[in-house]
């Protein structure tokens, strides 16, 4: 499932209010009616508390007949933002993508969707000065990927990590199934892997993790090619994959049955190698019209999977494009469709904290400061949630 964003007029709106229950601490920290994220890639925080996100659309009202390309959005403490830079389409990039990274110099760097010289998508850098710089164009298949639904990851050397959702080798969609890739601070790009679309995986959407000297995420289809659900454009249901120097290890394919399928979202990992996620469908095949509505799942070194938690799109919501974060051993998370923030902890227990009771906008992947905060998007708002 694809969440379009809506485009509003660019209207500026600071608000800052809290709501209180059960210690629970839900903040809004600013509200701009202009903003509108293009997945559920998370905000990025600064060493000051600044927070740092793109929106997909907005911005120049001559780009995109009318819509804007999107834009590059700093909120302070304070609840105050402001637009660092305007997407402008070819030969710049267009829809820009959450998952930005900075560097130690305050430079930010991120993905746009679309845009750049073939119109595939770019990696770009904007300075503290707000001059951005295209650092790679992608150029589609066989070599090269497009459409970059994921942010990126930032290694000690400045090294850029990410994915593209097709682009590279086989046949999916007709654009290639999708690619992992690295590119240096100087804008050299390396594909690292392109998926075929068979048991490898295809079409990954998230943003990959790194941990350990290797690479590890998700592909939204491909896998156990027995799976096949109806109305799914793609044979296999999903993976979760490790790449290192030896290359590509599947550690897991989904059915959709009761251990979930299609991971939109990427796999967050503790000291032990255990890799925590969540997926869009499967679980409880009683919801969502015997597709089912996403589970949280736990998958240990050898390959065996825990489900935590079958959703059931009643009070707990349905389908899960968010990445999981972890805070002092509890995992946090939030649904696409109604439920809101929730937390499995230690013992793997599951509650609902906040209920949103979205619609499609659901919460973004959250991001955890030193104190144990949570920082996340809400449809046009910014908000610190307090566990």
């Amino acid at each position: 499932m694809r969440i379009v964003p809506t485009c509003f007029p660019f209207v500026i709106v600071v608000l800052l209010a809290s709501v209180s229950g059960d210690a629970q601490i839900f903040t809004s920290i600013a509200t701009v009616p202009a903003f509108s994220a293009a997945n559920s890639g998370p905000p990025v925080r600064d060493t000051l508390g600044n927070l740092y996100s793109a929106s997909g659309y907005g911005g120049l009202q001559s780009c995109m007949q009318g819509e804007g390309c999107g834009f590059i959005l700093k909120v302070d403490p304070t609840g105050k933002p402001t637009v660092l830079y305007q997407f402008q389409g070819q030969p710049d990039g267009a829809t820009p993508l959450p998952g930005l990274v900075l560097d130690n110099a305050g430079n930010i760097y991120g993905t746009t969707e679309s845009g750049g010289t073939f119109n595939f998508g770019t990696v770009f850098k904007i300075d503290v000065s707000g001059n951005e710089t295209v650092l790679h164009s992608f150029a589609g298949p066989p070599n090269d990927g497009e459409q970059p639904f994921s942010g990126l990851i930032r290694d000690s050397f400045g090294n850029l990590y990410g994915t593209t959702s097709e682009g590279g080798l086989g046949d999916c969609f007709g654009s290639g199934c999708g690619t992992v890739y690295r590119i240096t601070p100087a804008g050299k790009e390396t594909v690292l892997y392109r998926f075929t679309g068979g048991t490898d995986g295809a079409t990954p959407w998230a943003t990959p993790l790194l941990g350990g000297g290797a690479l590890y995420g998700t592909t939204v289809d491909g896998g156990d090619l027995n799976c096949q659900p109806p109305g799914n454009s793609a044979v296999g249901c999903g993976t979760v994959f490790k790449l290192d120097k030896t290359g590509e290890t599947v550690l897991y394919s989904f059915m959709n049955g009761t251990d979930g399928g299609f991971p939109v979202a990427g796999v967050v990992r503790d000291a032990a190698g255990n890799l925590y996620g969540t997926t869009e469908n499967g679980g409880d095949l009683a919801c969502g019209s015997g597709f089912g509505c996403g589970v949280a799942y736990k998958l240990d070194p050898s390959g065996q999977e825990t489900v935590f938690h079958a959703f059931t799109g009643q009070q707990d919501g349905e389908l899960l494009h968010a990445t999981l974060v972890f805070d002092q051993g509890d995992l946090y998370g939030t649904t696409l469709i109604g439920g809101g923030i929730f937390q499995i902890d230690a013992s793997g227990n599951f509650m609902v904290l906040y209920p949103l009771n979205s619609n499609g906008t659901g919460p973004s992947t959250m991001i955890r400061d030193s104190e144990g905060n949570l920082y996340g998007t809400y449809s046009d708002e910014f908000f610190r949630f307090t566990p």
